[in-house]
Parts: C-alpha cells; sequence; structure tokens
C-alpha cells in the first residue's frame, strides 16, 4: 500500500506543483489550483486561480461563492482534472504505472476523509473514503488498458 502523496509519490497528489493543468481553456499551474477553480460560481472568477500554489488555491477555493451544485459535480470534475493532468504529464503515466497493483491511499493530517484518509489523532478510526486515491487507481487502469 501507498500511504502517502510525497517523496517518490508526491507526483499522485493534486499539490504536485508546478505541474500546468489546462482545463476548460485555462492552463493553472497545477491541479488542486484547476480542481479549486471549479467551485467558481461566476466564471471570470476562474482566472483567479491560474498562478496559485496549491496552498493558496485552497485557501481562496474556502472564501469564493461556490456553484450551488459543486457537491454533485466535484467527484466528475476531479476525475476530469486528474486525468488531465496525466495526459498531459505523459511522463507521469509510467510513474503512475509502476505504483503495480499497490492500494492507492491519500493520507493526510488535514481532516481531508472524502478524498483521503486523515491519519491525525483525532481521525483516526475514521475510515476515510479515499476518493483521491480510487481516482488514481482508475487511471492506472485506464493507462495499462491502451
Amino acid at each position: 500500500m501507498i500511504k502517502l502523496f510525497m517523496g517518490a509519490y508526491e507526483f499522485l497528489s493534486n499539490y504536485y506543483d508546478p505541474c500546468p493543468v489546462t482545463f476548460e481553456g485555462r492552463t493553472y499551474r497545477n491541479s488542486e489550483a484547476a480542481y479549486q477553480a471549479q467551485k467558481c460560481r461566476y466564471d471570470d472568477k476562474k482566472d483567479l486561480f491560474m498562478e496559485l500554489s496549491p496552498d493558496e488555491a485552497k485557501g481562496l477555493g474556502k472564501r469564493i461563492t461556490i456553484i450551488e451544485d459543486w457537491d454533485d459535480k466535484k467527484l466528475d470534475i476531479m476525475r476530469e482534472i486528474v486525468h488531465a493532468k496525466f495526459i498531459q504529464h505523459p511522463e507521469l503515466v509510467p510513474r503512475l504505472l509502476n505504483t503495480g497493483g499497490e492500494w492507492l491511499l491519500e493520507g493526510n493530517y488535514w481532516h481531508d476523509n472524502f478524498y483521503g484518509d486523515c491519519q491525525c489523532p483525532d481521525c483516526r478510526g475514521i475510515p476515510g473514503r479515499n476518493w483521491l486515491g480510487h481516482i488514481l487507481m482508475d487511471e492506472r487502469d485506464y493507462f495499462r488498458g491502451l
């Protein structure tokens, strides 16, 4: 099992930076910025995210006016952005494939039990849904099939 997207596995993280991702006509500095921008109710506000670091994008994503149906769309948007990242950076594909059949767990310490599995003392015993890990494993399967 790969438990943290750090070190040799940092490229799996949406915080991998710089790793420009073009999504819906805009190029963002990293996939976290691309994802956070999609929350914007007003399309022109997405430009604010284009040059942001992952931390800056996440912070701004908490302060903008979010589209009404975000919770219904966010998983599909994450899938599209992760796919765009690997399509646009084919040098990352062999690294993803080299994870073999390992379970990819987006372990974290920032209480994200939706896209990951928080390992902090407060969250221990609360199973994370690990959606980012599942999306990455699906991507790996996709590229294996090519």
